[in-house]
């Protein structure tokens, strides 16, 4: 599957070899959103772009799961409705060295809430799940190692 990116839409086609079998899918979306599942950290980092910098406030964003039903249904996408709030800047070690990272708390209906770091640059550092106790879990996904190659 082949998916363009828009600014506020989501277009996805299936690469079929025969013409009649490609699936087509075509989604209109909040300016912010992302690929909850398959998990990706792009896309994840991504929803944090559009998000303003202030801590009393949480901009909506639309949040994708695209699951194989079926041979016969084979693309099914869900789209959730989200909430990402700037938590401010916080100082952690990741990947041996230490950033000065964008925290956010991000909620998806039917899931645990979410925390999300990113660099400056908007590369995504951590996601991890929060517990019913409001405690980080080992649950999600770290970035395990860093080179810089250019001015980034």
């Amino acid at each position: 599957m082949t998916c363009d990116f828009l600014p506020r839409k989501l277009n996805c086609t299936s690469g079929a070899k025969d013409p009649r079998d490609v699936i087509r899918l075509s989604l209109p979306l909040q300016p912010s959103y992302g690929f909850l599942w398959p998990i990706s950290a792009f896309s994840l980092s991504n929803i944090t772009r559009f998000a303003e910098r202030r801590t009393d406030h949480a901009i909506a964003v639309d949040l994708l799961t695209i699951d194989e039903p079926s041979q016969f249904n084979p693309v099914s996408a869900t789209v959730l409705d989200g909430k990402l709030r700037y938590m401010g800047k916080e100082n952690i070690r990741i990947a041996g060295q230490e950033w000065m990272a964008d925290k956010f708390e991000f909620k998806v209906p039917m899931y645990p809430a979410f925390m999300l770091w990113t660099s400056p640059q908007g590369l995504l550092l951590d996601f991890t799940e929060e517990d019913n106790q409001k405690r980080l879990t080992e649950h999600g996904m770290k970035l395990a190692r860093y080179k810089q190659f250019a001015d980034y």
